[in-house]
């Protein structure tokens, strides 16, 4: 049996779900949210925030194609947020710059540190270096 609404009943049920919904900081995220690719769980502990403000932004705008942790590299956040995100995408600073653990991003870290004017001893140096800080 089919069922049906009239618009006043249709209404009255979309106003009671609108109200428990809170009010949502669109300026604060918008942007954000449009630069950066963020998972749910991510964002709500990032931003301390629901997950209703999370699946309004997606469903309004478009993810960004950044990853998440390219934020870390832009604004300065709580240590412990940084770690969170570092455990999550595997990274490691190095040169004051968050980088993913792996050997061809270390690698390219280190010969964009060096200008590519070191000798080879010095490269392998401090990849062993990294490659520690993994461990």
């Amino acid at each position: 049996s089919r069922v049906w609404l009239d618009k006043r009943r249709i209404r009255q049920i979309f106003v009671k779900e609108l109200n428990k919904i809170k009010d949502i900081d669109e300026e604060r995220f918008a942007d954000i949210f449009q630069k950066y690719n963020f998972d749910e769980d991510l964002f709500c502990n990032y931003f301390n925030e629901n997950k209703q403000t999370y699946y309004y932004l997606k469903e309004k705008y478009q993810s960004g194609e950044l990853e998440a942790y390219e934020l870390l590299n832009e604004i300065n956040i709580a240590e412990e947020l940084s770690e969170l995100i570092r455990k999550r995408y595997n990274l490691i600073v190095y040169n004051d710059e968050n980088i993913v653990a792996t050997k061809t991003s270390i690698l390219a870290s280190i010969l964009k540190a060096s200008d590519n004017q070191v000798d080879y001893e010095t490269i392998m140096l401090n990849i062993i270096r990294l490659l520690m800080k993994m461990n």
